[in-house]
């Protein structure tokens, strides 16, 4: 209807696969202002989940709030066809018991569903939540968003999901000046102590003091909110200039003893309003591994008497690291995608912040895009929009939204260079410009190895060439594979482009898969055999859903009604993925094997026995039951009873699952 409260999901869909890469869509939600405050807008900006990357598992949005100043509302959708079952369970960061505000929420296909004030009478004012998929196979996205009390602003918080890998977060930028203040967040939900090294470098007064280093302990559990992070710094002895002058930079932290995916920070940078409460934004930390390498985008800007856009840029390498030069080309929207304007080059040290205000309009464009692309250097690096409500400093509220980058293929339009094609078709190597030294000619050729690596597609194999040549800008590979060369089993999703040899593999940087073509890429890193491979976890099993049959582990007493008794031992295994069974009933003998699969977040389980007999099970663990089915029909589940008892049972099902009658019970009890 045209009138009352609406809210709901997006599905945009393409007709053709490969324009995904092509596509960007923006949205801007915002609130009318009106006296006391500035007339104009107060919102945020969030970009389009694609395909690869709705949520599977679990996910964990940070830096929650609810106190006089703020509160904050946490969103939920279903990107599937088909309705999923998600638990949304709150941490506080300053100790406490967890709170379930949601055991068993259900979303229908493509719906969309918002808890406001989440914190609500929880208790909690400092915090973050973990959403979990509990049951249905559907994707699903998460989000948060922190909203100020005084003018309605709000932040958004994106999501943080899947295994990362490495030990750095990027904060873009920590603000001093006369207008805006920068807090910043800081998250533990590990079980240990993680010490934050934090260093930052000032870009806007160096002449002042360069910055420099400090380091912060979080205890397990523990999640900190810094108000005036820039003077936070200069007491914990950083080189800074005072705080009358404007100052701004980029913080890169190092982590140790903790999983990424466990930890988190971000800033969130506002201003003042004189009507009370705060205009502003926040910055996500950008993880190791998803900083810009070759190029890429940032969309949906504007400039025009009610908008006004800037562009952020950082190098993110380490003390020591190269230089990288940027170059931004700025694309008309209105005017058929055209580049309009001169390309402009940045120069980057490593750990050096610049921001490009209005970007767009020295362009004379209204409402585009801007690319930035790598030219010079190796270091990784990050960009990012604001759009501002207000045509220029000091009109309307100066609201900011933060849009951020979008990676592209090294071969996308926008970049220039060569593609070069294996004689086969099957490969296929983009040089962008800049990656080799004038003369230097890149090969491709098929590799005549064949390695015995059962994790190894060999008839993706291929050499690339010059040997001994240092590419300048990461060229990007493409490879065919063929899916029935791969481990039974392997989703497409755990492939990489990958060079090594025996045991050693390393993945390219980007990797990405196009399972409808059966092709990999990535950004490789020098010459060399190039192959498809799995691709080898960083951090396997580390995902909550790992450990929901923990509670099997142990050794156990059977019993069964008319049956003798018998004993069973589960174990783990050394690297934390599979649980082993051992049963013995006399001279029966049983063995199993179950693991959690976070592709398809279900558990399987195969069972064989003495007499020759083989069982494969999968399900899900829901309810606080462990339920894994044979058949449609019948299905096996693990029920905790007591601390020192599991009742294990088998039901079958006549009416296609609406009711479910008992075949067959036992009983484990631990010794």
């Amino acid at each position: 209807p045209a009138s009352g409260p609406q809210g709901g999901s997006l599905d945009v869909l393409m007709d053709d696969a490969a324009a995904a890469a092509l596509v960007s869509v923006t949205a801007r939600t915002a609130t009318l202002t009106a006296s006391p405050q500035p007339a104009g807008r107060a919102g945020l900006a969030y970009t389009a989940l694609a395909s690869g990357e709705r949520l599977a598992g679990t996910a964990v949005v940070y830096g929650l709030r609810s106190t006089l100043a703020d509160r904050s509302n946490l969103a939920l959708f279903n990107t599937g066809s088909s309705p999923i079952t998600l638990r949304i369970t709150l941490f506080s960061g300053t100790g406490g018991t967890p709170v379930i505000v949601r055991d068993a929420l259900v979303l229908a296909g493509s719906s969309w569903f918002q808890i406001s004030g989440v914190l609500g009478d929880t208790g909690i004012t400092n915090g973050w939540a973990l959403v979990e998929r509990i049951a249905g196979s559907s994707g699903f996205g998460a989000y948060g968003v922190v909203n100020d009390n005084g003018t309605n602003d709000g932040s958004y918080l994106s999501p943080v999901s899947g295994t990362l890998s490495g030990n750095r977060i990027t904060v873009p930028v920590l603000v001093e000046t006369a207008t805006f203040r920068s807090e910043l967040v800081l998250t533990n939900r590990s079980t240990a102590s993680v010490d934050f090294t934090l260093s930052y470098r000032e870009s806007l007064t160096p002449a002042d003091g360069a910055g420099g280093e400090t380091t912060v302990r979080l205890q397990p559990m523990e999640q900190r909110i810094i108000p005036e992070a820039v003077n936070f710094l200069r007491q914990a002895g950083l080189a800074l200039g005072p705080a009358t002058s404007n100052h701004a930079g980029s913080l890169r932290i190092r982590v140790l003893g903790s999983p990424l995916e466990q930890l988190f920070a971000g800033a969130r940078t506002a201003a003042v309003s004189p009507g009370g409460g705060q205009f502003g934004l926040f910055t996500p930390g950008i993880y190791s591994g998803t900083e810009a390498a070759g190029a890429a985008l940032v969309a949906g800007l504007r400039a025009d008497a009610e908008n006004r856009s800037n562009l952020a840029v950082a190098n993110v390498g380490d003390d020591g690291a190269s230089s990288v030069t940027l170059e931004l080309h700025v694309f008309d929207g209105e005017d058929h995608g055209l580049e309009k304007g001169t390309p402009q080059q940045v120069v980057l040290a490593p750990g050096e912040f610049r921001q490009i205000n209005n970007v767009l309009s020295p362009a004379g464009v209204r409402s585009g895009w801007v690319s930035v692309r790598r030219v010079a250097g190796a270091s990784p690096w990050i960009t990012y929009g604001v759009v501002n409500d207000g045509g220029a400093p000091g009109e309307r509220t100066g609201d900011g939204a933060y849009v951020p980058m979008q990676l592209l293929e090294a071969d996308a339009p926008l970049e220039e260079g060569e593609t070069i094609t294996s004689a086969d078709t099957r490969a296929s190597l983009f040089v962008p410009r800049g990656s080799l030294p004038n003369g230097t000619v890149a090969t491709l050729v098929k590799s005549t190895s064949r390695p015995l690596d059962p994790n190894l597609d060999v008839e993706s194999l291929y050499e690339v060439g010059p040997a001994g040549a240092v590419f300048g800008i990461a060229p990007r590979l493409k490879l065919r594979y063929e899916p029935a060369r791969l481990p039974l089993g392997l989703p497409e999703s755990a492939l990489a482009v990958s060079t090594g040899s025996g045991d050693l593999w390393t993945a390219a940087a980007q990797p990405a898969v196009d399972e409808a073509a059966h092709q990999a890429s990535g950004a490789i890193s020098g010459p060399g055999t190039w192959g498809v491979r799995r691709a080898e976890a960083s951090a396997p099993c580390t995902l909550p859903e790992a450990r929901q049959f923990d509670f099997w582990l142990g050794s156990w007493r059977y019993t069964a009604p008319n049956g003798p008794p018998g004993t069973n031992l589960i174990t783990r295994d050394t690297a934390g993925c599979t649980i082993e069974e051992h049963f013995a009933q006399g001279p029966y003998r049983g063995r199993s094997v179950s693991l959690f699969n976070p592709a398809t977040g279900k558990w399987y389980q195969t069972y064989v026995d003495s007499e020759g007999a083989r069982l494969p099970l999968a399900g899900v663990f829901e309810g606080g039951r462990m339920v894994l089915y044979e058949t449609p029909t019948r299905r096996y589940v693990w029920v905790v009873t007591s601390p020192t008892q599991i009742r294990y049972f088998v039901e079958d099902t006549t009416n296609g699952g609406v009711s479910w009658f008992e075949a067959f019970t036992s009983f484990y009890t631990r010794t």
